[in-house]
């Protein structure tokens, strides 16, 4: 009998799907509807950051328009043939070929602060005993926070989400009060203010709490161990285009695919292999909270991907909001089949497994200063090997450093302009291209193969 139950923030969730804060998620009735489609819990909206004026808020109509990665602008359903059976569950509708929403500002509901315990409390009877209700707060000043905090203590909220992810709050962070932080610090993505607030709300809370950290934070990692000193319990990780972007294969738990063992900077569908590559990549680094991925689930092997790659939970908000609360159900349908078939009685058994394997492979990724910005040569190089280069010209064509070149019968590369991206090695057809590590006193003059 394989075990779906999982260990978050110290609670027990019946199963690692969770459905993230979002329109699906904004009223207790839209709770409901979490509960009864099978996740384990909910992240409520966030209760706003400043109390007042929330009257005046306008919401947008029409709010969202859908997006079509493969460049071909808006997704257009294709409807059911007559002929194709309906069987109750699926439409025969074409699944679209989504990764996100084109938004305008202010779809969202907001909380006065009875009405918020209210929401909290409605939502908590309607889901039962085994249905975790994680509340949301955000604050604009040490006062607000304190306030938000002291209001949780007030509810029936199992957990408390930090949003330290609100992109208001690059605008309008104002730190009064926390010394040593300058007020014009933009945002608590910088890890000496997500620490400091993090610690002045769990020195508050009665509750655990999770941080959930700004989607375009320059250092994840130093960010998420700056949350771990303040005593928070877990840590959520959103929808970030920060490398490492990371593949993996839930058959075999191997990373990547051949010749890519790691993605870098990838948009469209892949934005779930940047949050995988990103919980890897804290595991790694020797982080211990517990992580609640989020950000690009939009099939079930994702789930078991971010677990793999070291997540306790996984939160979807964009595929529900599109196939519906339903998913859930599908999800943790083939989840279940799917440990089954390969012998797993618990989640215990895969999270984290693909982890060691990052190590290696990531490694080959060698960070410096680029040389326009005054950096020295690489320490690593670029060698082709001549017999098997065809002279095709592809890696000429594709160096967007204009460091090769082919004078002769093969490729030369300039090594005060190579940065050694890769990108030579990787559309090399005839795998030709391969780099190799650069002489000790790194002035090598010509990377061509002696």
């Amino acid at each position: 009998m394989v075990d779906l139950s999982v260990n978050y923030c110290g609670l027990k969730f019946k199963n690692p799907i969770i459905c993230a804060s979002s329109p699906a998620t904004h009223t207790p009735e839209a709770c409901q509807k979490v509960f009864e489609a099978g996740f384990a819990g909910v992240v409520l909206k966030t209760n706003p950051r400043d109390p007042t004026g929330m009257e005046e808020k306008m919401v947008s109509r029409p709010a969202y328009r859908l997006g079509d990665w493969r460049g071909q602008g808006r997704w257009k359903p294709i409807p059911p043939k007559a002929s194709d059976p309906r069987k109750g569950k699926k439409l025969g509708i074409k699944k679209p070929p989504y990764t996100f929403f084109l938004t305008t500002p202010g779809a969202n509901a907001f909380f006065r602060e009875e009405k918020y315990l209210d929401y909290i409390k409605r939502a908590k009877d309607l889901g039962g005993d085994d249905f975790r209700v994680i509340a949301s707060i955000t604050g604009n000043s040490e006062k607000r926070w304190k306030e938000q905090c002291e209001l949780i203590n007030r509810s029936e909220a199992d957990l408390v989400e930090l949003n330290l992810s609100d992109p208001g709050l690059v605008r309008m962070w104002s730190m009064e009060g926390f010394s040593g932080i300058k007020p014009d610090q933009p945002s608590p993505a910088i890890p000496e203010i997500a620490e400091k607030v993090c610690k002045l709300c769990t020195d508050i809370l009665e509750i655990p709490s999770a941080a959930k950290l700004h989607l375009q934070i320059p250092s994840p990692s130093l960010a998420a161990k700056a949350c771990e000193r303040s005593g928070v319990s877990g840590l959520v990780f959103a929808n970030s285009s920060l490398r490492p972007g990371l593949r993996i294969d839930i058959e075999t738990g191997e990373v990547g695919l051949p010749g890519f063992p790691c993605f870098q900077g990838v948009w469209g569908p892949w934005v779930a292999l940047l949050i995988s590559g990103n919980i890897a990549n804290f595991r790694i680094n020797g982080l211990k909270l517990d992580i609640s991925g989020c950000g690009g689930i939009i099939e079930p092997e994702d789930v078991i991907r971010f677990i793999m790659a070291g997540a306790n939970t996984v939160q979807i908000a964009r595929t529900v909001m599109i196939e519906g609360w339903g998913i859930a159900t599908e999800f943790l349908d083939f989840i279940q089949e799917w440990m089954g078939k390969k012998g797993y009685k618990n989640f215990d058994e895969i999270k984290g497994i693909a982890v060691d394997k990052v190590v290696t492979d990531c490694n080959q990724f060698k960070s410096g200063i680029p040389q326009i910005m005054g950096g020295p040569l690489p320490t690593q190089k670029i060698k082709v090997d001549e017999k098997k280069c065809i002279t095709c010209g592809w890696c000429e064509a594709a160096c967007m450093y204009l460091a090769i070149e082919i004078k002769k019968e093969y490729p030369e590369i300039d090594p005060t302009l190579c940065e050694v991206c890769g990108m030579c090695e990787a559309i090399c057809p005839m795998r030709a291209i391969s780099i190799i590590e650069a002489p000790k006193d790194s002035r090598y003059i010509n990377c061509l193969s002696s």
